[in-house]
């Protein structure tokens, strides 16, 4: 009923249709939608119930729909922000599949929509929101089919674009992780082991005398110790968790 009353207001059918430069143009608009809701879902949700009201068309809101799945790498971009190496390569993974998932959809749009309304002529039926999700859904699962197979390779790539920081040993630990007690406790006790294996390495090398021992690594060793503590110490915990 809200988006009902929105062709008043903002009608996207005075765009123009069927050019590309009037698709990157939708296409945009359903990108910046994503970056304001600062959700994809509800872009396309509001999109899907647009098309059902009437307000735009099926080939332009197929055009929205590529943009909101290419705009939820904002989001991923704004999340990444301050938090850890590992963070950050998933945001960036994120983008990446998303910008070649939108490239694919950009791509198979016209053919979908061809194809589409020669099988609703045939059938005698209107095609609408539900022909829209189909092809939201079928551009996503092409786009994993195509990027499963070099996951390995893929997650090289975001590595090498990526690296870890020289001399960090608390790769693990993520401010964005203090509101969830359960991962936080569990990513610091990972970080805590490492730096154990670390601190046992070093203790054999002085007990052994097996050369120099480095004082900067132990003064590391035990800085990283005391982040680790100030990590812990931060954790949101609720007052009936043990």
């Amino acid at each position: 009923d809200a988006m009902g009353g929105l062709t008043a207001h903002f009608d996207l059918a005075i765009l123009p249709v069927g050019g590309l430069g009037a698709h990157l143009i939708i296409m945009l608009i359903g990108l910046a939608m994503t970056a304001l809701l600062q959700s994809s879902t509800a872009a396309i949700a509001t999109t899907l119930t647009a098309v059902h009201a009437g307000a735009i068309s099926l080939d332009q809101a197929g055009s929205v729909i590529v943009g909101a799945a290419i705009g939820t790498t904002i989001t991923s971009a704004l999340v990444s922000i301050g938090a850890s190496t590992a963070a950050k390569r998933t945001a960036l993974a994120h983008i990446l599949f998303n910008l070649v998932v939108g490239l694919i959809a950009f791509i198979l749009l016209p053919a979908y929509l061809f194809a589409l309304m020669r099988i609703a002529n045939y059938l005698e039926i209107q095609p609408g929101a539900l022909s829209l999700a189909a092809f939201h859904t079928l551009f996503i699962l092409i786009g994993s089919a195509v990027f499963l197979p070099f996951t390995e390779r893929f997650a090289q790539l975001v590595e090498r674009l990526l690296p870890e920081k020289a001399n960090d040993l608390t790769p693990h630990l993520d401010n964005s992780l203090l509101g969830v007690p359960a991962i936080a406790l569990e990513t610091a006790q990972r970080t805590i082991e490492e730096l154990a294996q670390d601190i046992f390495i070093i203790h054999r090398q002085i007990v052994q005398n097996e050369g120099r021992v480095n004082i900067m690594q132990i003064k590391a060793q035990l800085q990283a110790l005391e982040s680790v503590f100030d990590f812990v110490t931060r954790t949101q915990l609720e007052s009936d968790d043990n």
